[in-house]
């Protein structure tokens, strides 16, 4: 982990699977991507039979709600893998659940299997953490996180 330097550009990098959603929030500095903070947990049983698009999209709102003191009024990228989520945000033609919502803050949409990567090993480290690493308050879980 990193400290928050509020002058680099910041990316959300998001992951959804079958049992849990995991989101980083990330700094670009010197063309890499440094982790500031991150947050997962576990779908509930209604969340579980979303469609994959569903599920990808509710973990970028996840990363909105529990980013969103680093986000506001900052420009960030989203990153995600998900080719038809890309392609909604970019388009942004079609109506779908959280997408209006996300575009609103979210100036663009990338997709990167650098990221990825970093998500997918986290998510094995911490999928049975349910704890957030959060700079200015220790202790507690965002509404995201608690079950």
């Amino acid at each position: 982990l990193t400290h928050y330097e509020p002058s680099l550009l910041l990316v959300l990098s998001t992951d959804a699977s079958p049992i849990g959603l995991l989101v980083v929030l990330a700094q670009l500095e010197n063309g890499m991507e440094r982790p500031v903070v991150f947050v997962s947990r576990k779908l509930s049983k209604r969340e579980a039979n979303y469609s994959q698009i569903d599920k990808e999209a509710t973990g970028i709102i996840c990363g909105l709600k529990n980013f969103e003191r680093y986000l506001i009024g900052r420009q960030f990228k989203v990153k995600t893998d998900h080719k038809p989520l890309q392609y909604i945000m970019e388009e942004l033609h079609l109506t779908h659940r959280g997408v209006v919502k996300m575009k609103s803050v979210a100036r663009s949409v990338v997709g990167g299997p650098a990221s990825i990567m970093i998500l997918r090993i986290l998510y094995q480290c911490v999928t049975h953490v349910r704890r957030v690493l959060w700079p200015w308050r220790h202790n507690s879980l965002p509404s995201c996180l608690q079950m």
